[in-house]
């Protein structure tokens, strides 16, 4: 039986990549520190943000509009993944001070983890109605860009939001 090797300077190449790309997006890099990049093992000042991290984010951002109080159910419930699951990426959230948990298990965002959420959560939401202005349904449009969110280049977004906005269809693309 072959197991199949993740080639490591590949991976590391990506994982630095989608680093620096999530925190120019999110304002806490700019271009002037990408020039000072020398290539020294950067985490200014935070841990890099997986695709899942993201979507963890959205979601407890989602419940608490819904619910106002979110637990580790909620979610597990929402994903349809396993408390375990849950449990272990709410760790990582915590130790990358994204989240806290109080004693009775309620999930709250830090300043961090509500600003990366509410980034996803826009993208999202512009997303959405760029498919629909296509003449997707809602319901596609919604899952497609849950897939492309957190892919997607930020001039392409950019492109897409400006395209929404100049069709006067772009509330949700002001926000």
């Amino acid at each position: 039986m072959s197991t199949k090797r993740r080639n490591p300077l590949r991976h590391s190449l990506f994982r630095l990549s989608h680093f620096l790309f999530s925190q120019v997006t999110l304002g806490i890099l700019d271009f002037d520190f990408l020039k000072m990049y020398n290539g020294q093992n950067v985490k200014a000042g935070c841990e890099l943000m997986q695709e899942s991290g993201e979507m963890y984010l959205e979601t407890i951002l989602a419940l608490g509009k819904k619910n106002n109080l979110v637990r580790a159910v909620d979610i597990s419930n929402e994903m349809g993944i396993s408390k375990a699951s849950v449990s272990r990426a709410l760790a990582r959230l915590k130790s990358q001070s994204c989240i806290i948990v109080d004693s009775d298990g309620h999930i709250a965002f830090t300043e961090k983890g509500r600003r990366i959420a509410e980034a996803i959560f826009h993208r999202h939401q512009v997303l959405t109605e760029f498919f629909m202005a296509l003449g997707v349904d809602r319901e596609t449009a919604s899952a497609d860009a849950c897939k492309i969110e957190h892919d997607i280049s930020e001039k392409t977004f950019n492109a897409m939001r400006d395209f929404l906005q100049s069709q006067n269809r772009g509330e949700l693309a002001e926000a």
